[in-house]
């Protein structure tokens, strides 16, 4: 991703660059970098909130287990909405269609994200 970044500077101007010039770039495209994995984590995110809130009104909360990837007590219908919602993820070819509005978004720009948002709600319905 740094290099798709980069793609748009010329090389002398990146040469040209002091170190705090460099920090700073970094800074950018490190805050970049977790807005996307906030924005692309949180539909699975809504989903494991669902499962622990009907988990925890039917009262099933002692059977929560240790999740070892995040290392929290999770109950078991939240692990199971969070598996479905990745299944269902990979199965409609969500990893593709990132994939290609990422090289969108660096061919065309921040108008590719508005055809993303279209086109993620004509995938739902």
């Amino acid at each position: 991703m740094v290099s798709c970044a980069l793609v748009q500077h010329y090389h002398y101007e990146l040469l040209n660059l002091n170190e705090i010039d460099i920090a700073l770039f970094a800074a950018r495209e490190i805050i970049i970098g977790l807005f996307i994995a906030c924005l692309l984590a949180s539909p699975f995110w809504i989903f494991l909130a669902i499962g622990s809130f009907i988990d925890n009104q039917r009262g099933a909360t002692l059977s929560s287990t240790l999740d070892p990837a995040t290392g929290v007590d999770t109950s078991e219908l939240a692990r199971l909405f969070n598996l479905f919602s990745a299944a269902v993820y990979l199965t409609k070819g969500g990893m593709n269609f990132i994939l290609e509005l990422f090289g969108k978004v660096i061919i065309y720009g921040l108008q590719a994200i508005l055809i993303f948002l279209i086109r993620a709600f004509i995938l739902i319905y």
